[in-house]
């Protein structure tokens, strides 16, 4: 409380690498399953605002990130499919076009209320796949008091 009075820097929250639920496979959102085709996060960084991810992408195209207020605890699989609608994975951030192979991405997310978040990264025209290699990564973000609290990349 007194650092932030002072004005001091707020630390970002970052993963380099690796999926949350590899060591916690039982954690909120690491039971899914692949649904959507989609570029593989590797590591993600959130700082004032603005998410900062590197991924790996097989396919050029456009892209679009979809941020996503109290994800489900199974954040896609079948019931991303059933939905059959691209507004129930959430407020849509236009990302332009990106080449195959690995990229950065600066998603600017403003300020967030309190709360856990969910990020995913998929064409405009999304299609579906049964593939773990091929499926879309999230990104969970826990949010407290405009600071972020907790950054988890979730692999299919």
């Amino acid at each position: 409380m007194i650092a932030a009075a002072l004005g001091a820097a707020v630390p970002a929250y970052a993963i380099r690498s690796g999926n949350y639920c590899d060591a916690r496979p039982n954690a909120e959102g690491c039971n899914i399953q692949p649904s959507l085709i989609g570029p593989h996060i590797t590591s993600a960084k959130l700082s004032h605002g603005t998410l900062t991810l590197t991924l790996r992408s097989h396919e050029p195209g456009l892209f679009v990130a979809y941020l996503k207020h109290d994800p489900p605890p199974i954040p896609y699989g079948r019931g991303a499919l059933k939905l059959g609608r691209l507004a129930s994975l959430g407020r849509a951030i236009p990302l332009g076009r990106h080449a195959a192979g690995r990229a950065t991405v600066t998603i600017p997310l403003g300020a967030l209320a309190a709360g856990r978040y969910g990020v995913i990264v998929v064409p405009t025209r999304p299609s579906p796949t049964t593939k773990r290699g091929s499926a879309a990564s999230w990104v969970y973000v826990a949010e407290r008091a405009q600071h972020p609290a907790e950054v988890r990349i979730l692999q299919p």
